[in-house]
């Protein structure tokens, strides 16, 4: 008798402990896409939003992110994000000059990245929409 009420205890205890593991795979795959957009309305929203305030766009992964520091010398722009979206990330945008516009995400904790710049390609559509593409550490490039 004891041994089946031990048994019937490890059944649960085991399927509760599968089932959380395979919700929290499919959790983190639809909370990590493989790209995503960012219009270059928002981006240009972005150089406008001083430090301290918080972003209005309808893009979800920008959509409330608190600007760490938006700082405008010449030509060269830089903007960092704390994210709302991705929890522990930020958003790194590096303008200098016309020619080059370097966007990236990095965690606080090392699980995820994203960049518009893998392999000396920057990833833009036609209209100027940045796309951001999942990556290594390694494939991080700032200027």
């Amino acid at each position: 008798m004891k041994i089946s009420i031990y048994f019937y205890l490890f059944l649960i205890f085991f399927g509760t402990f599968a089932f959380s593991q395979k919700n929290s795979k499919t959790n983190s795959e639809s909370t990590y896409p493989s790209q995503f957009v960012i219009k270059k309305q928002d981006i240009e929203n972005l150089y406008k939003t001083p430090t301290g305030k918080r972003v209005n766009s309808k893009n979800k992964y920008l959509k409330n992110s608190m600007v760490l520091f938006n700082n405008h010398v010449g030509e060269n722009i830089q903007i960092k994000l704390k994210l709302d979206h991705f929890k522990d990330s930020e958003l790194i945008l590096q303008k200098n000059g016309s020619s080059s516009l370097i966007v990236f995400v990095i965690s606080d904790k090392h699980q995820l990245y994203y960049t518009n710049n893998l392999n000396g390609d920057f990833s833009m559509d036609n209209t100027g929409n940045v796309i951001m593409k999942k990556c290594s550490k390694d494939d991080i490039v700032s200027e």
